[in-house]
């Protein structure tokens, strides 16, 4: 890697201006990255406040609403007590009654998640005051209603259901919340308090799990700062400054009214949060906490967004701008070729970064949300445009440094070879050229390595050879094993033409990244020059050498080594060997597929037609696993995809093994997905799945899954 310092040294004269151009391309891109990150934090910011507010007034209503829906019940039954009572009913006509009702409202879509019990002291049935309950109530000796709050307070609200928060005592000493309501005869005279039950943990239940997209949560205190409902559960029934957090610097601005909105402070974690405050109509306080962190996620995300994209774009510019400059110090013809290259690299990464600015520009001059959306959209769009031209550029580094993956596969080194010159051939055909092939017999069989790779030099060179050698030329093509070990062999090829040929000076330099002989040589043939620095770095890769022997006018022979394992294997099976009859092999089977995609169950019935088994098609995870359940017996097999909706195949597949059928535990359930890297298939077999098949399918590999499970 070259340093600035000889970087500057090899430009001599244009030091000067190699400095202004990197000065100005850093500028730029600073100043860039600086206007958008303003503009984005001013947008970025409003959304946040504008998306907190609406959850706020969401789940404000919600929870008033759940409210009323709570008193509106109490009001209703106690003007039907007061009639029973009036009409000379008793205790038991009054038992009977709350009994009837309590038994609806626990089935009651509204009410029976919270729903706790009814319950009643009346002063003037017959018989005497009694208390009259739903429930069982172990009632203490010295029990008095009237030093409860929840019969003081209704009788003080008259007509009004009053609400007594928290109330622990006759219900197993559970914290409750009670709505009870006064009931008066036409003389104004007390007849009894009538009262309703709810589960505080339940009436907290949507606060706590109130969780906005940056993570907050959710809590609720009465109008005293008792709190009702806490994420931590530890924290319920307690008041506001007993609870270890800066929560309780509030108190005193939320009983003089005041607004509470995006405030700093601390939570009993110790963590930073911004706290936001409503108060709902019947006096109690719901607020929301969510960690400051998560709450400028989104602003942070994008400024790092800004920042990398910004630094890489500035750095890429940055090194083609000095590879410009050192490559003018060196011949006119290299000059040309490298500026081209970089020419069309300039133009890659210029055309998304000017989008990028216009719409940067033009969404901070606009008024409507849509349009801003747009530009976002549009923003996004180059700005992933660009990181493929990034990842480009890296990978053809990563070329150039042979940093290279090899697979290891046994391979039928001599059938690889035919594979190759059957295609060649027809290139060669064309120009009348002689084409003949000359293969060691004492090269193994079968072999150990990445044959797609020894093919793609192999081919590069065949395809040289045939573009550089006149019509009527000749090209030969041979393999010999030139040294073997126990487990190891060195195969040689060579590549022989008697096209242009190459001079030495030449020679030195053709095996360089964007380089071939001469000028003219990519006007006449065309090409990027990038086939031989591959095949070079694919050969190192596989501990072989590579080299050229050539004179101009003499035709060249490209000469390459790798080294190989033997395969214990002495033969692979062919390739064009029958395969077995399938018409009618799964007769009188059925399968059940779960996928979503109609095109896909189109091809899936299409494939297994000739088969002969019966398929039944479900949408979605939670359709295959009613129809499972409605049927067991009637499967021999499921398919089952990954993506679906309402159910996915992973949730799908263990409701089905929980299933309490003894179908369930021993049903063949494959995947069925294009999710196919080893960790899909770990988590598709850790989910209760027996196999797996990938997308696009595999003919073979589904019939091998239904002949295993099926036969």
């Amino acid at each position: 890697m070259l340093t600035v310092k000889k970087i500057f040294k090899k430009t001599k004269i244009r030091n000067g201006t190699l400095f202004a151009k990197l000065l100005f391309t850093v500028l730029s891109f600073a100043v860039m990255t600086l206007l958008s990150y303003i503009f984005l934090r001013s947008t970025i910011h409003d959304q946040i406040r504008t998306n907190t507010n609406a959850i706020l007034d969401f789940q404000q209503e919600k929870v008033e609403r759940n409210i009323e829906e709570h008193k509106l019940p109490v009001e209703i039954y106690s003007n039907m007590i007061r009639d029973i009572i009036i009409s000379g009913g008793n205790a038991d006509d009054v038992r009977e009654f709350i009994d009837r009702e309590s038994y609806y409202l626990q089935n009651s879509n509204v009410h029976k998640d919270c729903f706790g019990g009814l319950f009643g002291y009346f002063e003037t049935l017959p018989g005497g005051a009694i208390l009259i309950s739903s429930e069982e109530l172990d009632i203490p000796s010295n029990f008095n209603p009237l030093n409860h709050s929840w019969y003081t307070e209704a009788v003080a609200f008259k007509n009004n259901i009053a609400q007594t928060v928290p109330y622990p005592g006759l219900f197993n000493n559970e914290s409750a919340v009670i709505y009870s309501h006064a009931i008066f005869n036409e003389k104004n005279e007390l007849l009894g308090v009538f009262c309703m039950r709810t589960k505080r943990e339940a009436l907290g239940k949507d606060i706590i799990e109130t969780t906005l997209a940056q993570g907050g949560n959710g809590v609720l205190f009465s109008e005293n700062y008792i709190c009702l409902a806490h994420y931590n559960p530890e924290y319920t029934g307690l008041h506001i400054s007993e609870i270890p957090s800066d929560m309780v610097l509030f108190e005193e601005d939320l009983k003089s009214g005041n607004e509470i909105h995006e405030q700093e402070m601390t939570n009993y974690k110790g963590e930073q949060c911004l706290i936001f405050f409503r108060t709902l109509s019947n006096g109690w306080h719901f607020c929301v906490l969510i960690p400051k962190a998560s709450y400028y996620q989104s602003l942070t995300s994008a400024t790092f967004f800004l920042i990398a994209i910004g630094t890489i774009l500035a750095s890429v510019l940055c090194l083609v701008i000095v590879r410009i400059e050192i490559a003018r110090t060196k011949s006119e013809t290299e000059s040309k070729q490298k500026s081209a290259f970089l020419s069309i690299m300039s133009h890659e990464i210029r055309t998304p970064i000017n989008a990028i600015v216009g719409m940067t520009e033009i969404g901070k001059t606009a008024k409507e949300p849509t349009r801003k959306d747009y530009c976002f959209t549009r923003i996004e769009d180059a700005s992933r445009y660009l990181q493929g031209v990034i990842s480009d550029i890296l990978d053809m580094s990563k070329i150039e440094a042979n940093k290279l993956e090899l697979s290891e596969i046994d391979f039928d080194f001599k059938q690889e070879l035919t594979k190759i010159t059957e295609l060649i051939r027809f290139s060669a055909d064309d120009k009348r050229q002689t084409f003949s092939v000359a293969i060691d017999e004492n090269i193994p069989p079968v072999l150990i390595g990445d044959s797609q790779r020894i093919s793609q030099v192999i081919t590069n060179l065949l395809s040289n050879a045939v573009k550089f050698t006149p019509d009527k030329g000749k090209i030969n093509l041979s393999a010999k094993n030139i040294s073997q070990s126990d487990n190891k062999c060195k195969i040689q090829v060579t590549v022989k033409d008697n096209g242009i040929g190459i001079s030495p000076e030449q020679q030195g330099k053709l095996f360089q990244s964007f380089h071939q002989a001469e000028s003219s040589t990519t006007r006449r043939f065309g090409g990027t020059g990038l086939g031989l620095a591959i095949s070079k770095g694919i050969v190192e890769a596989m501990k072989g050498e590579i080299h050229i022997e050539s004179e101009l006018g003499e035709g060249a022979s490209f000469i390459f080594t790798v080294e190989l394992n033997i395969s214990e294997c002495k033969e692979l099976d062919s390739a064009a060997e029958q395969k077995p009859d399938i018409n009618g092999i799964f007769k009188d089977r059925q399968i059940l597929l779960a996928e979503d995609v109609e095109i896909n169950r189109e091809i899936v019935g299409a494939l297994l037609e000739t088969t002969l088994v019966k398929i039944d098609n479900a949408e979605t995870g939670l359709q295959a696993l009613n129809l499972f359940s409605e049927n067991p017996d009637k499967y021999n097999l499921i398919f089952m995809d990954i993506n679906m909706p309402e159910m996915d195949g992973y949730e799908a597949t263990k409701k089905i093994r929980a299933l309490n059928i003894p179908e369930a535990k021993t049903i063949p359930i494959i995947a069925m997905t294009a999710n196919v890297f080893k960790e899909d298939i770990d988590k598709c077999l850790e989910a209760g799945m027996d196999g797996h098949v990938g997308k696009p399918l595999n003919m073979d590999d589904v019939l091998d899954k239904m002949r295993v499970f099926m036969l």
